[in-house]
């Protein structure tokens, strides 16, 4: 099995509808009660006053699924406890969310930049009426038909998926082994070159990410010195780290300041506490008082909360503006799903020059962050284009327990362009080499340190 980079199931995305369980009671919410499709994302939900189940479903195929601790409904809000995953999601930690009845839909605010929203509906799909076995043939179908109905980007990653089902399904039968339908599932998404696609199983874990041609052969624990050999070369007077160690900053001159923001997880809990967030940069931008130009570092940045990028994208714009356009994939179309403003964050934003690292390793949320910075007049984005998988990550679940992981939205800027499977691009283009790593030389700063004034 390869995996060749840090890759991590986002917890937001990944327990999105991991909301309602048999075990929930309901003390006031009669509206909540019925039958619920969600728009995109395959899952129903069915919930009476004294319980509900979800199913994860397609044409031909229904898994009941998820398990909970306990459900609190104060006023119109209905706070979900302890939400689980069944099967392999019952090794990841309970996450709490909320769902809420707006405008004759069902809400679930489950910590992306948008709710997923459900639609009340007369009846459960008949497939639901003998949910899907767990045999071979049944986990290989559940598979290639929840990406058949819910991943919109077969064309534009040069993927025949009713090829690919017509090659690897004929080597799926009864006796088929685990070891078997893991590797045949993991040959067949790997040409999407998605590092949103995955498999997870007892077998181990496989990620279909394109990795930058430079950056081939590295593992995640080569991956902290890379990131690491900015500031260590470059940060003259030291450097100081703030997030939990996910942010570190230092400068580049007196006049230059310099900041490597290392990811975007874990930086902001479901209930959207931005306190770590808010200190942190706070701190950072009174340490840069007197510097003219910000360099922001994500070249080795895997990801994580879009919500918690656009807070600290808010450090760097004294106007409300829309930066993204976001939609999900329903029924073989797109469906706009929110506009996403960018606010100040700060009554004393950073309004100086701007300059934004990137690479193919910058990837996920970091991206959404490159393509919301891209926006702002004083922002310049050197190096080189971001990795290209920009839609959150949304999950399935098959009958044997293993999990899958797929991209099933897309985020376009402000003038609606998609930079799916294509990344970021830049201004200044300074492809990255493992040669000058290994150098300690860096010439996407050395190109800034060299700009007149600087």
């Amino acid at each position: 099995m390869q995996k060749s980079i840090k890759s991590k199931i986002l917890l937001p995305g990944l327990i999105a509808t991991a909301l309602l369980s048999p075990n929930i009671t309901y003390a006031k919410d009669a509206e909540l009660s019925g039958i619920w499709q969600s728009i995109g994302y395959g899952v129903w939900f069915s919930v009476a006053q004294d319980g509900a189940k979800i199913y994860q479903t397609t044409k031909d195929t229904c898994v009941d699924f998820l398990t909970m601790d306990s459900f609190d409904y104060q006023g119109n809000i209905a706070t979900i406890k302890g939400a689980k995953l069944t099967g392999l999601g019952q090794y990841m930690p309970a996450q709490d969310f909320k769902i809420e009845l707006k405008d004759g839909l069902l809400n679930l605010e489950i910590g992306k930049v948008n709710p997923v929203q459900a639609r009340r509906m007369s009846k459960l799909p008949a497939t639901c009426n003998t949910l899907t076995t767990n045999t071979a043939e049944n986990n290989f179908e559940v598979f290639w038909q929840f990406f058949n109905e819910n991943y919109p980007f077969f064309e534009l990653r040069n993927v025949d998926w009713q090829k690919s089902y017509a090659t690897f399904r004929p080597k799926i039968n009864a006796a088929t082994s685990d070891e078997d339908l893991f590797k045949i599932i993991q040959d067949m998404i790997a040409p999407l070159g998605d590092g949103h696609v995955s498999i997870i199983s007892p077998m181990g874990e496989f990620v279909a990410v394109n990795k930058p041609i430079w950056a081939e052969g590295l593992e995640e624990e080569d991956m902290p010195p890379l990131a690491m050999m900015a500031a260590d070369s470059y940060l003259k007077n030291g450097y100081k780290t703030t997030a939990n160690g996910t942010f570190i900053y230092g400068k580049l001159t007196p006049k230059i300041g310099y900041i490597n923001l290392l990811g975007f997880d874990d930086l902001m809990d479901n209930a959207g506490d931005t306190s770590l967030l808010k200190n942190s940069m706070d701190e950072i931008l009174l340490a840069f008082k007197d510097v003219d130009s910000i360099v922001i570092d994500i070249r080795i940045n895997f990801g994580g909360d879009d919500t918690s990028g656009l807070f600290v994208a808010g450090y760097f714009t004294d106007q409300k503006q829309v930066v993204l356009k976001k939609s999900v994939w329903v029924d073989g179309a797109f469906e706009h799903i929110a506009d996403i403003e960018l606010l100040p964050t700060s009554n004393a934003a950073f309004m100086g020059d701007v300059y934004l690292l990137t690479s193919g390793l910058s990837i996920s949320a970091a991206e959404t962050f490159a393509l919301t910075m891209a926006q702002l007049p004083h922002v310049t984005l050197v190096g080189e284009p971001s990795n290209g998988m920009l839609s959150d990550q949304w999950f399935l679940t098959l009958p044997n327990g293993w999990i899958g992981t797929i991209s099933n939205e897309r985020y376009l800027s402000a003038n609606g362009e998609l930079f799916e499977a294509r990344g970021v691009p830049v201004d200044i283009e300074l492809p990255v080499k493992i040669s000058d790593y290994a150098a300690k030389y860096d010439p996407a700063l050395e190109y800034i340190l060299k700009l007149p004034n600087k």
